[in-house]
């Protein structure tokens, strides 16, 4: 009886173990792509404020990018914007350029990252005594492609 019970309990603890030890695994491989990607967001208006003929207005606007690539930035008038004074942007390097076109402000920037960047883009406005007496709105668009 005594060897019995012994062999009912090496089986069964033999049993066990080959259970415990049974498994079956699978590697799986994910590919992804991840994609270029940007992003850009302004103060949606800034107010210049009342200008007198010769009279020069500026102030700074912030732009917060968000690229995971090398990236510039441009603006332009858009479509149907067409002040009656004298617009200037400031770049990188601190050089006014006048709007009229397409202008780059930013090249050869580095990868943002989640935290993203904010960028001070300074504008000015300048009266002249051709320019009639009115309220005018002119609407600035900014954009970010990967650097070249």
């Amino acid at each position: 009886m005594a060897r019995r019970k012994a062999a009912c309990m090496a089986l069964s603890l033999a049993v066990l173990l080959a259970a415990a030890s049974a498994q079956a695994s699978e590697t799986v491989t994910v590919q992804v792509t991840i994609l270029k990607g940007f992003s850009i967001s302004g103060p949606g208006n800034i107010i210049i404020g009342a200008l007198a003929p010769e009279e020069q207005r500026r102030t700074d606007m912030e732009l917060n990018v968000w690229s995971n690539v090398p990236w510039e930035l441009s603006v332009t008038l858009a479509e149907g914007s067409n002040p009656p004074m004298k617009v200037e942007m400031q770049d990188m390097e601190e050089t006014w350029v006048t709007l009229s076109g397409t202008k780059l402000l930013y090249w050869n920037q580095d990868v943002t990252g989640s935290e993203g960047r904010v960028i001070k883009v300074p504008i000015r406005c300048t009266g002249t005594y051709g320019d009639l007496p009115g309220n005018y709105s002119f609407r600035l668009e900014f954009t970010v492609v990967p650097a070249l």
